[in-house]
């Protein structure tokens, strides 16, 4: 752990080569460029926080795992030097993670399973920032979109692509935030999601 965090302390641009390593320095710099977290840093911070979980083939559930980044993260992130600039090199290396476009899959089921994850996913992130900040209008907004999107997928569907049970689903979930990654964050891919199931 020692190495990490003194590997964090010492990180200027350029980032390291490995994309694991740089998502983990991403996150780090914006959690440290904080001063209350807003969506505007919560979504690259999660998006980062995705692609380390993503690349770190460690045994275990994807939502555990990120859980545990996360941790690395917060920890990291308390020793950086130099955040706007290691952030100015995530922006050029990664400009996914503050996109405000993002594309669907075509395939319906990979759609609408990767419009119930995120919606899951970034109500909770719009939530948490809404609380912080006093302005809860987007986390009610998003929320509220909840029910619809856990529809979108009937059980005869996940049966018929083999998701059964709750393990199936942790599976499922990490395999559908793991090809996210290569779409867009989750506030881009919420809009996406909006846009293809207007109300």
């Amino acid at each position: 752990m020692l190495s990490i965090l003194l590997a964090f302390s010492a990180q200027t641009a350029p980032l390291p080569t490995a994309d694991l390593d740089a998502a983990l320095n991403c996150a780090a710099a914006i959690r440290a460029s904080e001063t209350a977290p807003t969506l505007e840093t919560a979504i690259p911070s999660m998006y980062f926080g995705m692609l380390a979980t993503s690349l770190d083939k460690a045994e275990g559930a994807f939502a555990e795992r990120l859980v545990q980044a996360s941790g690395k993260i917060l920890a990291a992130s308390r020793t950086v030097r130099n955040a706007p600039t290691v952030i100015a090199e995530c922006r050029k290396r990664f400009p996914r993670a503050w996109a405000t476009a993002a594309r669907l899959p075509q395939d319906s089921y990979e759609r609408g399973i990767l419009c119930t994850f995120v919606a899951g996913g970034y109500s909770g992130i719009a939530q948490e920032t809404g609380r912080a900040s006093g302005d809860t209008r987007e986390g009610t907004r998003v929320s509220a979109r909840i029910a619809f999107y856990s529809s979108l997928i009937s059980d005869a569907e996940y049966n018929a692509h083999g998701v059964r049970t709750t393990n199936d689903i942790g599976a499922e979930f990490g395999r559908v935030m793991t090809a996210s990654l290569t779409h867009g964050n989750l506030r881009a891919l919420f809009n996406a999601c909006e846009a293809a199931y207007p109300r």
